[in-house]
């Protein structure tokens, strides 16, 4: 995965793996 790929929602679900 590129950086471009790190969504705000992509980013949300893995906060939740946490």
């Amino acid at each position: 995965m590129d950086e471009a790929d790190y969504t705000p929602e992509l980013i949300k679900h893995l906060r939740q793996r946490l």
